[in-house]
């Protein structure tokens, strides 16, 4: 019996993935910026906003990291222990000693 199969019947479809930020876990891969910064109320404003939008990434990818699995984070190398401190240079370091 042969029976004609289309290339669809065995296409699959990936999930949505999601990624920490890089430059979380590589700060030299982030491009050194020579910007001048502003003075006054304008500087304070604008790193209150930067700040904002720093928190916001942190707790986006905090809540990402939250719903995977125990052998999702086991497979890259975190325990839900591991999770309320992920973010900090401290941690980084110490992961990087893990891997050298």
């Amino acid at each position: 019996m042969s029976a004609p199969i289309a290339k669809t019947t065995f296409s699959l479809d990936l999930p949505k993935l999601s990624y920490v930020n890089a430059k979380w876990e590589e700060p030299s891969l982030t491009a050194a910026q020579s910007v001048a910064k502003p003075r006054g109320f304008a500087g304070w404003l604008g790193g209150l906003v930067t700040a904002f939008r720093a928190w916001r990434e942190r707790d986006i990818a905090l809540g990402e990291l939250s719903m995977m699995t125990d052998r999702e984070l086991m497979d890259i190398g975190l325990t839900r222990g591991d999770l309320s401190r992920v973010f900090s240079a401290d941690f980084r370091q110490e992961m990087g000693r893990r891997a050298a």
